[in-house]
Parts: structure tokens; C-alpha cells; sequence
């Protein structure tokens, strides 16, 4: 079993939320430039902030 620390940098990557991030921007027409997704490709700490969120509610949500 993996520790927390080993585990958590993995799963995280392995989550299709950036589809999710970069559909919401395309949702933005004019206002998407290559700014934002340059942005966004550079991993700000908010967007890890948002995936590592996302992945702890979906682990708990599913743990028996």
C-alpha cells in the first residue's frame, strides 16, 4: 500500500479534469487567447489546488 505522499502526485495526473478546465475556457470565445491557455498549461497552484480537491471528494465519496 502506498503512502499518501507516493500516491497522491500520481493520481492526481491521472484525472481528466484539465479536459474539463480547457472545454470551460473554450466556453469563453473572444476572451480564450493563448495567454489563458499558456496559463493554464503552466500549472498555476489554483488549477493543482482544483485537481488535488476534485480528487480527494471523488476518493472519499468512493471508499467503502
Amino acid at each position: 500500500m502506498p503512502t499518501l505522499e507516493n500516491w497522491l502526485p500520481i493520481s492526481v495526473v491521472t484525472m481528466g479534469l484539465n479536459i474539463v478546465i480547457v472545454s470551460g475556457i473554450m466556453d469563453l470565445r473572444e476572451l480564450a487567447t493563448k495567454k489563458v491557455y499558456d496559463w493554464v498549461a503552466g500549472n498555476p497552484k489554483i488549477i493543482d489546488s482544483c485537481y488535488l480537491i476534485v480528487r480527494l471528494l471523488d476518493d472519499i465519496a468512493t471508499f467503502k
